[in-house]
């Protein structure tokens, strides 16, 4: 009987970080399942990656210094309409918690559950 083999769809990940030690880990969980990551550092060159990349989900440090977080939101919703939006920060950082769920972000978590989480982020 032949077997039927199926490709998997990954995940397009999008991650705006200038934290080194960050984008290391991120694309090292990316390579345990598998998930298409791009790793930013400049937040002016973001929107622009979105919309060439048209990805799933993207992921903002918020320990980068980002111009308005909103205006950036609305960016990336305009050039990627379907894409996650996920904002880090550590959580002492409560203001820039609270500007980004206001913004409109679909998941806003701290860096200690964004770090117990990440691979399952990554996978989608």
């Amino acid at each position: 009987m032949a077997r039927k083999l199926f490709k998997v769809q990954t995940m397009k990940t999008i991650l705006l970080s200038n934290d080194l030690m960050l984008g290391s880990q991120v694309t090292q969980a990316a390579r345990q399942v598998d998930a298409d990551l791009e790793v930013i550092a400049q937040a002016g060159q973001l929107v622009a990656a979105c919309d060439s990349a048209a990805p799933d989900q993207v992921i903002l440090d918020l320990n980068n210094s980002l111009p308005a977080i909103a205006e950036l939101i609305e960016q990336i919703r305009d050039v990627a309409p379907d894409a996650r939006i996920i904002a880090i920060a550590p959580h002492v950082h409560v203001s820039k918690i609270e500007t980004a769920r206001a913004a409109g972000c679909d998941a806003v978590l701290t860096n200690g559950q964004f770090h117990g989480q990440m691979t399952e982020v990554l996978a989608g």
